[in-house]
């Protein structure tokens, strides 16, 4: 874990505890690719994994903020901008990369810096955000659809907000008519 090779990515970690908590170890490391017990691949491009691990912590843990670097000639020659930038944390549970909330913070001549809050340690990756497809998922065998994507949520949610327009609409001209009559 060679700790100029950390720096180059993690800035700055903040340990907050529930309970006093003796001998805490938190160990950084940074990882030249996927891990290896990890069979999920994050999709869109990464600039960098990292394990993050604890001793002697626990459930003491409340939270852990921390502050990730990135090299702005990486996200330049990625084609890519500060804001499409964030962290995710791999969830052992569920099996998959799940985004985490990444602020930008500040940045140098060579770097842009995010905060980070993190609820526990496992593995993590620092890259692009990726933008969920609109395509519908297809069986391959029915032809049928499986499952479509979260859009067709945000689609419903606008034609209830028109409808909603349309009846504060008509509300307000009955109040006028209604009021020119009298």
């Amino acid at each position: 874990h060679n700790s100029g090779q950390i720096k180059e990515v993690l800035n700055q970690i903040s340990i907050f505890v529930n309970n006093p908590a003796q001998n805490v170890r938190i160990v950084v490391t940074k990882l030249d690719g996927q891990p290896a017990n990890v069979s999920v691949e994050k999709e869109g491009k990464v600039y960098q994994y990292l394990e993050i691990d604890e001793t002697n912590l626990g459930d003491n843990l409340e939270k852990a903020e921390v502050q990730f670097r990135v090299r702005k000639t990486w996200i330049a020659e990625n084609n890519l901008q500060r804001d499409d930038i964030v962290v995710f944390r791999f969830n052992e549970v569920l099996q998959r990369w799940d985004e985490l909330k990444t602020n930008f913070a500040e940045e140098d001549e060579d770097n842009y810096y995010y905060d980070v809050e993190l609820e526990g340690f496992s593995y993590f990756a620092i890259g692009e955000r990726v933008v969920v497809s609109s395509e519908p998922i297809i069986d391959s065998e029915s032809g049928e659809v499986v499952e479509s994507d979260a859009g067709n949520g945000v689609g419903l949610l606008i034609f209830m907000l028109m409808v909603i327009g349309v009846i504060a609409v008509f509300v307000v001209w009955l109040v006028i008519y209604k009021n020119k009559k009298k």
